[in-house]
């Protein structure tokens, strides 16, 4: 640095490199910095673009930053550059290589068209980013839409993981393109500067700002994707959570149902052995004070009639002519209780409206069912 006089405000591009073991500092840039004088200039910025890697398989892009230094001699017209790369052998640094010896002509009539090379082996990857994860998030947006309430889900919690796992992957990109954008706009401004100081033809001058220009418009329009993206992602989670959280107002309500439900069985049961206990103790009560007086042939109530009677000579069992009696107060009590329990078991809104007990557990209120979608529209007239 002392040997070329580079400007100490460098350090900032090289310091931006560290080991790294998370996905921090993800939209943070160097901005684009220029220092100039009557004899040289010197320009430096740190710039992030989108890399695929085939060896991961689940998330196969990351975002990696490359920074570029530039230091020229107008009066000499011979240029100082630094390219710093986290990885050896990167797409900029042999596209770099290449046009320093193929293309010298072109790098002496635009001292600048070395950053267009660094530019051009990443900008075009953040489409194919962004193409990849608009996929996978129209994929569980639209499955998340067509999702009906009263049926089983498609979706869980590790859905809503997924799309809020992709919207973090479109938002920083506003803060990288926007960053990048400014660099684009401060090489339109220094190519300027040099065609008025006779440095550049302005044919060249021409090409390279109708090249950057074409490079901002399409920063900006991957700005809006991602917005619109972000937005979509975001809208697709909270519709996701909703549908997970009335599911579960749902299931809740079919569980108290079902407790209360069984609330008023108990509440039945209590009651038919309050109502039918005395009766059965009162009998018992009432024959052990008979046989105390020493009255052993006596009728032992409702519940304990003697129906049957064993025959002392021929040691045979006599069935009594009024065995009837037992079964019809046996088939009119229990017809009672089943009624009874009809009554008390149903729930009181379904009595007073007279809508079937079967119907109270899958209702859904109009406001949480949802109409045909498009893609079930579109499957029904597929059918068609």
């Amino acid at each position: 640095m002392e040997h070329h006089g580079i400007n100490a405000g460098f350090l900032d591009v090289p310091l931006s490199f560290f080991g790294r073991r998370t996905d921090e500092e993800q939209s943070f840039c160097v901005p684009w910095t220029i220092r100039e004088d009557a004899s040289t200039f010197e320009v430096f910025y740190t710039f992030r673009y989108a890399e695929r890697r085939e060896e991961l398989l689940n998330e196969p892009w990351v975002i990696r930053q490359a920074g570029v230094y530039q230091k020229y001699s107008l009066a000499q017209k011979k240029s100082l550059i630094f390219l710093i790369n986290a990885v050896p052998d990167s797409v900029a640094h042999r596209r770099v290589f290449e046009s320093l010896s193929k293309y010298q002509s072109e790098l002496s009539c635009n001292p600048l068209w070395i950053h267009n090379v660094a530019h051009t082996a990443y900008f075009m990857r953040w489409r194919e980013y962004l193409a990849e994860y608009e996929k996978r998030l129209l994929k569980i947006a639209d499955t998340t839409i067509a999702t009906m309430i009263n049926k089983p889900l498609r979706v869980d919690y590790d859905t809503l993981t997924r799309v809020r796992s992709l919207e973090s992957k479109f938002l920083p990109l506003r803060a990288i393109l926007t960053s990048f954008e400014e660099v684009v706009t401060g090489l339109e401004m220094l190519g300027s500067a040099l065609l008025d100081r006779a440095h550049v033809q302005t044919n060249d001058q021409g090409q390279a700002a109708f090249h950057l220009r074409s490079v901002r418009q399409y920063c900006q329009t991957y700005v809006r994707t991602a917005l619109f993206l972000q937005q979509r992602s975001d809208g697709a989670a909270k519709l996701l959570a909703d549908t997970l959280a009335f599911r579960n107002q749902g299931v809740a309500q079919e569980q108290n149902s079902s407790m209360l439900l069984l609330t008023r069985s108990a509440v039945f049961i209590t009651v038919i052995t309050l109502f039918y206990l005395p009766w059965t103790l009162l009998t018992v009560r009432w024959t052990l004070g008979l046989l105390s007086f020493g009255i052993d042939n006596v009728s032992q109530g409702i519940f304990g009639m003697e129906f049957f009677e064993l025959d002392q000579n021929t040691r045979h069992l006599k069935v009594s002519p009024q065995i009837w009696i037992f079964f019809a107060t046996a088939a009119g009590i229990t017809t009672l209780t089943m009624m009874l329990y009809y009554l008390m078991a149903r729930p009181s809104e379904t009595r007073s409206k007279g809508i079937p007990a079967e119907s109270v557990t899958t209702h859904v209120p109009p406001s949480l069912s949802r109409s045909g979608t498009d893609i079930e529209k579109n499957a029904q007239c597929a059918r068609a």
